[in-house]
């Protein structure tokens, strides 16, 4: 395992632990519920590092759905375990795996992480290198860590599931597009796939001019008949994609009439009900689903993963995308109880980044 001291930044060769403190503080919880009331700073060991892994000091986090969902309700033998969250991170690697060749101790990376190991809500975290990239240079740690889960699924849905590699000539109604997914996918779909229209549904004259800032062409209510508003600003006939940035159990029933003859469905969650399929198949429309975990659930073509993250990087530097969290959602760690009741409350805009450089003491 190669080390790197933290005190200097130098890095060292030697094998061991030694210079990885033996435990960290870390956010964590061992009953299902609200992470509010629940969750506790807790003391557990460092991660070790799998042969592939770097272990990285975490200095800033975001927030997602999946770490709400993943401490609210799990599996019944889940319960008791510790459980640690945050699947969107950045900071700098302290170690590497055996045969991790792709970074060096110092090096300042961002990653979104693998949702079946523990997650970056702690002081350290170890990572797969091949779903880690060098942070943008432009960002700090704590903007650096809003990127990663969001854009790995607004590209990967756009350019991996629905094969769109070119936006040229085609529309895109964006269902939900003032969240963490939405307002990164407006930016992707605009101005790095060129898309000829982009329209997010949004519902509060906040969120439609947040939408409109951060790539979309048109807003149009969610809260209200979606058919009648495209054809208000010009899409009568439906859309070519729509990416459906929400929970699919909510609006499932009306999207095909949305959609164009030959149209694309883009789902980043299950459903729990039964759903009609048959006005899918009168216009030859395709169902896709994005789930950016899939490729470190099943380690396929893990290092796909890097390639989109370094894009994202550059395009962050060169100004095309431009980070996504308010100021007003802007959190130390220590207010991550705070910061997860704002996301699950569903009224957040854009993301919601904490600053992990100073860690609170131990609960009681």
């Amino acid at each position: 395992v190669r080390f790197c001291d933290p005190s200097t930044n130098k890095t060292l060769l030697q094998w061991g632990r030694t210079m990885l403190p033996p435990s960290m503080k870390a956010w964590g919880q061992t009953k299902f519920g609200l992470f509010s009331k629940l969750a506790k700073v807790i003391k557990v060991p460092v991660p070790s590092p799998r042969p592939r892994d770097v272990v990285v000091q975490v200095l800033g986090v975001a927030t997602n759905p999946v770490d709400v969902k993943r401490t609210t309700k799990g599996p019944q033998e889940d319960e008791g375990k510790v459980k640690i969250v945050g699947w969107d991170g950045a900071g700098v690697v302290r170690a590497c795996g055996s045969d991790a060749k792709l970074f060096q101790p110092g090096d300042e990376v961002f990653f979104a992480g693998d949702v079946t190991r523990d997650g970056a809500f702690a002081e350290y975290v170890a990572v797969d290198e091949r779903i880690v990239a060098k942070k943008p240079k432009s960002l700090s740690f704590v903007d650096a860590a809003a990127l990663p889960l969001t854009s790995l699924t607004a590209y990967e849905g756009l350019t991996e599931a629905a094969r769109c590699m070119s936006g040229e000539g085609k529309s895109l109604l964006i269902v939900a597009g003032a969240g963490g997914v939405g307002t990164i996918l407006s930016q992707i779909a605009k101005r790095i796939l060129k898309f000829e229209t982009v329209i997010s549904t949004a519902s509060r004259d906040v969120t439609k001019k947040f939408c409109l800032d951060h790539g979309a062409d048109y807003t149009i209510n969610h809260r209200e008949e979606l058919g009648p508003q495209l054809k208000e600003v010009g899409f009568p006939d439906g859309v070519d994609i729509i990416f459906n940035a929400t929970e699919a159990d909510d609006n499932i029933d009306q999207l095909p009439g949305l959609l164009k003859p030959l149209g694309q469905l883009i789902l980043i969650t299950g459903m729990s009900q039964k759903v009609d399929l048959n006005p899918f198949m009168a216009k030859r429309l395709s169902i896709h689903y994005e789930l950016m975990f899939s490729r470190a659930m099943f380690n396929h073509e893990m290092e796909k993963q890097k390639v989109i993250l370094e894009m994202v990087a550059q395009k962050v530097d060169e100004g095309v995308l431009v980070p996504r969290a308010p100021a007003d959602q802007h959190f130390a760690i220590r207010d991550l109880p705070k910061a997860m009741d704002l996301q699950a409350s569903g009224h957040a805009i854009g993301k919601i980044v904490l600053d992990c450089s100073s860690w609170p003491e131990l609960s009681e």
